[in-house]
């Protein structure tokens, strides 16, 4: 950038305004030691304004007058013009005008709301230079086609659907949010994501599916859990549409991830797992984890790796235990465990022949999230666990829960304690002792990460 452009004083005089003074608020290309790519342009522009400046008529007419690359991203007002001695411009006193508050305080629209918010972050990110106006054109403060790629692709992994030609047709954050906005209906906003209570001032509870694919059990949370803390839950597919089947637990947390961080853009993020749901939320918190951002993952009363139970070298240990149970209580056992299997083995091929539309949809997610969940394989995780146990005979499951998890994480366990049987955490009366219990884990999480 040559040094003409870079010094160019332009005064220019209209009923309104006088410009006094251009500068390039960061060098470009100065320097051999600077690489092309790092270069930033971006000019401001420092005005006296006079009674009644209108910024956005002022902006239309100096279009008219210069050409698009000498135009300023912004305009800083100033009450005089700092001179040096011989009369030019003082250049490093003008750089010390407080022209980010200026900027801020006269000229800056922030985000009216959560998308906002999301997009001004990854414009940021992208154009290297904050703040960002909500109504800042994004060609004329740096965007240009390549850029624009990036914009793309930088929301969709947010899980922010935007097209080219949407960006080019709505060139500030506003009118392209309101784009967006107006493109979702509230039915079909979130794929995934289902509100339970979206009321609340604290970080969201993040409740993903059981093992059954439906979210119906975390309803009763919402009578109990602390006033101030939203909750959601994730579920595998809507059942009023097209079902959707995920090929593995990866690309499911993916999904759910997407609808996760555009729901709530910045952490701590407090995920909860029960059942076979523990293999998604492992994958979530590991991504959430690599985006540098903190994450209370929190497993209810469920084992990592379910189906390692069964494998062969666990043969002894689940016959020694069978024959425990049995003497402490045999014909309750025996009962109990021939229930299970009839419900295990027949129920879901009575739901597919004979159930209702519904229940068959649910009956094949289940089916295909069973199958995922044997595929996936089990990594270790670089973060905390946080794990609510409820009694068993003996404490012996409880103390393989604990191991099968210390073998996930290379971080300590935090261990909390719940009232009931597995299956009943989350139903009358229990749910309350749950409820009460994981308001403890958040609190304690939070207070540890201020």
């Amino acid at each position: 950038m040559n040094d003409i452009l870079k010094n160019r004083i332009l005064d220019l005089t209209s009923d309104e305004l006088t410009l006094v003074h251009l500068k390039l608020s960061q060098y470009l290309e100065q320097h051999q030691e600077v690489e092309k790519e790092e270069a930033v342009k971006r000019l401001v522009g420092y005005i006296i304004p006079k009674p009644n400046f209108d910024l956005e008529e002022f902006q239309k007419e100096i279009r008219k007058r210069m050409p698009e690359y000498m135009i300023p991203v912004k305009f800083i007002q100033i009450e005089e013009i700092p001179k040096l001695p011989n009369g030019k411009v003082n250049l490093d006193e003008i750089k010390s005008c407080t022209e980010v508050d200026d900027y801020t305080e006269n000229y800056l629209t922030k985000p009216k709301n959560s998308l906002e918010e999301q997009l001004v972050c990854i414009w940021e990110e992208v154009l290297n230079f904050s703040p960002i106006s909500t109504l800042d054109n994004f060609f004329e403060i740096g965007g240009d086609s390549i850029l624009s790629i990036q914009i793309i692709a930088k929301s969709r992994e947010q899980g922010i659907s935007i097209t080219p030609n949407q960006l080019f047709k709505h060139q500030t954050i506003a009118d392209l949010s309101d784009s967006i906005l107006q493109e979702i209906t509230p039915g079909d906003k979130y794929t995934h994501l289902v509100e339970i209570k979206s009321t609340g001032t604290k970080p969201p509870l993040y409740c993903l599916h059981a093992g059954g694919i439906h979210l119906f059990s975390y309803n009763k949370l919402a009578q109990h859990i602390e006033s101030q803390r939203p909750i959601y839950a994730l579920q595998a597919s809507p059942i009023d549409t097209g079902l959707k089947f995920h090929n593995s637990v990866e690309e499911m947390a993916i999904d759910f991830l997407l609808e996760i961080k555009r729901n709530q853009p910045k952490g701590p993020y407090h995920i909860m797992a029960y059942c076979f749901s523990t293999a998604v939320g492992l994958e979530i918190a590991k991504m959430i984890k690599e985006q540098n951002e903190t994450v209370n993952f929190m497993v209810v009363d469920t084992i990592a790796d379910y189906y390692h139970l069964f494998a062969l070298s666990m043969t002894k240990i689940r016959i020694l235990r069978l024959l425990k149970v049995l003497r402490n209580n045999p014909i309750k056992t025996l009962l109990s465990l021939t229930k299970k299997r009839i419900k295990k083995h027949f129920n879901p091929k009575l739901i597919i022949y004979k159930g209702k539309q519904a229940e068959n949809k649910v009956e094949s997610l289940r089916i295909n999230y069973l199958k995922i969940y044997k595929k996936y394989q089990w990594k270790r995780y670089i973060g905390h666990v946080s794990l609510l146990l409820s009694p068993k005979l003996g404490g012996l499951l409880n103390t393989d829960i604990i191991n099968s998890w210390n073998k996930v994480t290379n971080t300590s366990i935090s261990i909390y304690h719940v009232e009931g049987k597995h299956e009943a955490l989350f139903s009358e009366p229990k749910v309350k002792n749950t409820s009460s219990v994981l308001d403890t884990c958040m609190q304690q999480f939070e207070k540890a990460n201020e």
